[in-house]
């Protein structure tokens, strides 16, 4: 069982799987991130469940937990329409990456 350090250390980790931050690496840790990584990680650490402790532990707040949310939400009505020629331009990608940027901005741990 995970505590909640570990929870919200995981959340971040996925939040910065999908941020702008991965536009700086190579073609093939980007591509391993936005498909191998971000799909299981989306499910185990941003489904309601798990924003559900952290808010409760207070590892966010209610305006985080909205983003969060809504990044999810929108992550999986796209999941499929994404592919590996022109990802890092796809207006998908670059939506999802600025919620994440958002949500990264409002962190307070």
């Amino acid at each position: 069982m995970l505590t909640d350090k570990q929870r919200y250390k995981l959340f971040k980790h996925t939040l910065w799987e999908c941020s702008s931050d991965i536009l700086s690496l190579d073609d093939v840790f980007f591509v391993r991130y936005i498909f191998e990584e971000l799909p299981i990680d989306m499910r185990c650490y941003l489904y309601k469940d798990a924003l559900d402790a952290l808010f409760e532990s207070g590892y966010i707040d209610e305006k985080i937990y909205n983003k969060v949310s809504d990044l999810r939400d929108y992550y999986f009505q796209v999941e499929h329409e994404l592919h590996k020629e022109g990802i890092r331009e796809s207006r998908e990608i670059q939506h999802i990456m600025k919620l994440a940027d958002e949500i990264n901005s409002l962190l307070y741990m």
